[in-house]
């Protein structure tokens, strides 16, 4: 199986499921995904697809908790990025600047919504909705 793209024709490796050639691969494209690289970037910097990278995922739980922990931790990197290059901004790349900016703001939300989103959610420290009870003045006197 190959995928054709614009610059060269890469051969999807196969590898068995939970070989440790699969882990080893799939290990360094997460830590360049953590990193802020596209997944295409990430995949075609080890010799392998984005599609495979995929595939991979999607056969093995234990891989795919390590993608899907590694996209989660892109939401930094690309927060990172989005303050990068709003401090190089200057009158003359602001508004090309601001699509990136946003565009980057946007997906860190995506991949980690508790720290990027624009949704405030109030939770207890063991991550349960907050109950709040109302307490009248007849409820203290029988109370104390």
């Amino acid at each position: 199986m190959t995928t054709k793209n614009r610059r060269s024709v890469i051969p999807a490796r196969r590898t068995a499921p939970g070989s440790p050639e699969r882990l080893a691969v799939l290990t360094a494209i997460c830590e360049r995904i953590a990193d802020g690289a596209l997944t295409e970037d990430a995949a075609r910097a080890e010799g392998i697809t984005a599609k495979c990278v995929r595939d991979w995922v999607r056969e093995d739980p234990a891989l795919g908790a390590l993608y899907a922990r590694a996209r989660e931790d892109a939401a930094d990197a690309l927060a990172e990025q989005a303050l990068r290059i709003a401090l190089k901004s200057t009158g003359r790349t602001c508004q090309q600047d601001r699509l990136k900016v946003d565009t980057l703001k946007w997906l860190a939300a995506r991949r980690r919504p508790r720290e990027y989103g624009d949704k405030m959610q109030l939770t207890d420290t063991e991550d349960r909705p907050l109950v709040v009870t109302w307490v009248t003045e007849d409820r203290r006197r029988t109370a104390g």
